[in-house]
């Protein structure tokens, strides 16, 4: 279901793209359509109801069927889902970065669905059952704002949103772990937006990065997951 919504977001930019491409000179209109189109391809990536203007009816879904949702339509979620439990016999700590807002929401209940023991950075205490087993797990929201959290013996970089920020060494600094830092797992969907964005050095001037995004984005976009 995801990749024709995406599929058809890139149908629907189909004359922005040609003329972001060709003309020689941008009028501001058609720079805002092409990082509108960016942001909406960037947020199905992560999770098809992101895109959504509106998430109050989200939010009144029950947490078990928006969990349950997530882990059918979000590649992400289903990947999160079929990794955590195998690791829940054993005494480790996940961190897991994410966008705040919904995304860390939608999280959130996927991980009350499993019965997991986590926290939020950005609240106090943690829920969930302890009898599951000594696995923990930290929601850590993308930003400007820190959060003292303690070291991870694996983080995951669930979106783009995830920029090296100032305190993830010490957060991948684990003692426990021989020789370095804790495994930092960054998901990426193949073919898609936020993989062609890593393809790019960030040092090349902005707006010919873009182009070069969309260029490629054209090229390969029926090819997305």
């Amino acid at each position: 279901i995801t990749r024709d919504i995406y599929e058809q977001t890139v149908k629907n930019f189909k004359n922005q793209r040609y003329a972001f491409v060709t003309d020689e000179v941008f009028d501001e209109s058609l720079v805002r359509d092409i990082d509108q189109m960016i942001d909406e391809l960037d947020k199905l990536c992560d999770h098809q109801d992101l895109i959504s203007d509106d998430f109050s009816t989200q939010r009144e879904a029950p947490a078990e069927y928006q969990a349950k949702w997530a882990e059918n339509i979000s590649t992400k979620c289903m990947f999160l889902g079929e990794l955590l439990p195998l690791m829940l016999a054993f005494e480790k700590h996940i961190a897991i970065l994410v966008r705040p807002g919904r995304m860390l929401e939608i999280l959130e209940a996927l991980l009350r669905r499993h019965k997991f023991v986590y926290k939020r950075a950005d609240q106090p205490g943690y829920h969930g059952e302890v009898s599951t087993g000594p696995m923990r797990i930290t929601l850590i929201p993308t930003g400007d704002q820190s959060f003292e959290v303690q070291s991870a013996s694996v983080v995951i970089a669930f979106d783009s949103t995830f920029v090296p920020e100032s305190y993830l060494k010490d957060l991948r600094s684990n003692p426990t772990i021989p020789g370095g830092l804790a495994p930092l797992l960054s998901l990426l969907v193949t073919g898609s937006i936020e993989h062609l964005q890593k393809c790019f050095e960030e040092n090349i001037e902005p707006i010919q990065r873009k182009i070069r995004l969309v260029t490629c984005l054209s090229q390969i976009g029926a090819e997305v997951g």
